[in-house]
């Protein structure tokens, strides 16, 4: 059986990695992570988070409680140097409840090669939107 190649595009590292983090496939989510990540999730009140190690115990503790969880991208672009933005929107039910939770928001991912070296979040649309035009998007808003 014949394997199919990486993605090399970073808009398709994003959604190959999301689709790893939505089957709860961490060691295969975090082969798109570098040793060095950074997550950047201040304007959404859960800090800054740097390295791997970080990186995975944030994702593992959030997706903890649910017992069903999707993500489905209602937007995403490449803005070039590596850089992508995506308006995502989450879904999931905690475990013992028939309650949808929904959380939409802007991640920007920067790529170098075939890992992530950073991602930041806004649950302010606007602002993760104005973000994405800037020429240097590790800022937070």
């Amino acid at each position: 059986m014949s394997e199919q190649p990486a993605p090399t595009d970073p808009v398709e590292l994003m959604i190959a990695a999301f689709r790893a983090f939505e089957r709860r496939d961490f060691d295969a989510f975090m082969s798109f992570m570098s040793p060095d990540v950074v997550m950047d999730a201040s304007s959404i009140g859960v800090g800054i988070h740097e390295g791997a190690e970080a990186f995975r115990r944030v994702f593992e503790d959030w997706l903890d409680p649910y017992g069903e969880w999707t993500v489905e991208f209602e937007e995403i672009a490449d803005l070039g140097g590596g850089a992508v933005f995506a308006l995502l929107l989450q879904r999931g039910r905690l475990v013992g409840s028939d309650a949808e939770i929904q959380w939409r928001y802007v991640q920007i991912s920067e790529w170098v090669g075939n890992v992530s070296v950073r991602s930041t979040f806004w649950t302010d649309i606007d602002v993760g939107r104005a973000a994405a035009k800037k020429p240097c998007r590790g800022e937070s808003a």
